[in-house]
């Protein structure tokens, strides 16, 4: 039996105080690379900009092509040595390693007339240089509330001793008390923003008072990209894997098997992470480097993801079902609270194309997984707190 969605209020804030102030702030964002998290949270700078605060943005050099695609300006944060090829897979301590050398960058700029430091939670320098500052601290969590024995799902640190021991060090060498975790560490901040709907979160996960949703963050729909779609009036999928390269191509291959067979149209999008003269496409498939996900969702009868948080976002905003194959990261998180609530089933990376094929016609063939998605759209409309969330916590500091 599929859960009820679950329709939890959205945890309340003190937005009535964030105009009382009646000035504008002058905030110092903090971006990371990883996956789809720069332009999410470049959304947030971005409304930031639109209600008139001034924004300084920094990050390390792989989103400054994001940064200037949204009119901003990115002072770069250097990694300490040579970053790793693949430094997703590795970036809780690859944050930590850079803490120190970030934090030095950043301390300079958190001077008098900072109002304000927002950063991703993982931005563990920053952070922590804005609490040596004393300057009101922000984090931002561009998915769902991960932390201690929350049931995720999910590892988010593999040598938990060592991750601990380099945060400590760092703390120590600007002058802050030790934390027994990772997760004391991100939530030494004011006020926590995570970016999904609180009633997309598991009933169970109660975190503390200064972590506040504020709803998913959504991209402005822009002018079609031309992408093509296959002929024939078949239900449609969207396949959409991770845009960064998480050894995917040979599941890409067997979603492509699987769904050879099927009555169905697919597109597969591939970033830039998979090669596609790599991939046998079958006659009911084509690829895309990128599709918009806005525009195809309205189409599409269901979705294979990875569960990056933005895509699962977009096609329960819009109604459509899922098969979930996580990888690693937060998606197995995601893709728990997609099963939880009704809103698609879930795969292991490693099934069988009869396996994959299997999930896929249960998603398509039974309508109550498009009937729950239906029933909650609704709720995942963009609440745009995030913005007076900012606010209260800088006028709260001058209270």
């Amino acid at each position: 039996m599929i859960a009820m969605f679950n329709e939890a209020p959205e945890v309340s804030s003190e937005t009535g105080r964030t105009q009382a102030a009646g000035r504008l702030l002058s905030v110092v964002q903090v971006l990371r690379d990883g996956g789809g998290t720069a332009p999410v949270e470049l959304i947030v700078a971005s409304k930031l900009r639109e209600r008139g605060h001034q924004v300084r943005l920094f990050g390390p050099p792989e989103v400054r092509e994001y940064a200037e695609a949204a009119g901003f300006d990115l002072a770069v944060l250097e990694w300490p040595g040579r970053p790793d090829a693949r430094v997703c897979e590795r970036m809780i301590p690859r944050m930590i390693e850079a803490s120190v050398a970030w934090g030095r960058q950043l301390e300079p700029h958190l001077c008098d007339g900072v109002d304000l430091l927002v950063a991703d939670c993982l931005a563990f320098g920053a952070l922590m240089a804005a609490k040596k500052s004393d300057v009101p601290s922000v984090a931002i969590r561009p998915t769902v509330y991960i932390a201690g024995g929350s049931p995720s799902g999910v590892a988010l640190v593999g040598d938990r001793g060592a991750a601990v021991d380099g945060l400590n060090r760092a703390r120590e060498s600007i002058g802050l008390p030790p934390v027994e975790s990772v997760t004391e560490q991100m939530l030494d901040i004011d006020r926590l923003l995570v970016l999904t709907a609180r009633a997309f979160e598991l009933p169970e996960v109660q975190p503390p008072r200064h972590v506040r949703y504020v709803g998913p963050q959504f991209r402005s729909r822009g002018t079609t990209s031309g992408y093509r779609l296959p002929e024939g009036n078949q239900p449609l999928v969207l396949v959409s894997l991770s845009t960064t390269d998480q050894g995917q191509l040979d599941l890409l291959q067997r979603l492509l098997d699987a769904l050879a067979v099927l009555p169905v149209r697919a597109v597969a999008t591939l970033g830039q992470a998979v090669d596609p003269e790599r991939l046998c496409v079958p006659d009911n498939s084509v690829l895309e480097r990128y599709v918009p996900h806005a525009e195809v969702l309205p189409d599409a009868a269901f979705m294979i993801t990875h569960a990056g948080h933005g895509t699962v976002m977009a096609a329960s905003a819009a109604g459509v079902p899922m098969v979930c194959v996580p990888m690693g990261r937060d998606q197995p998180a995601v893709a728990a609270r997609v099963t939880a609530h009704g809103l698609g089933s879930s795969v292991e990376p490693g099934s069988s194309a009869t396996e994959l094929r299997t999930a896929i016609t249960e998603v398509l063939q039974d309508p109550t997984y498009r009937e729950t998605t239906h029933r909650i759209a609704k709720q995942l409309e963009p609440a745009n707190r995030v913005v007076a969330e900012l606010e209260a916590a800088a006028a709260a500091q001058t209270r």
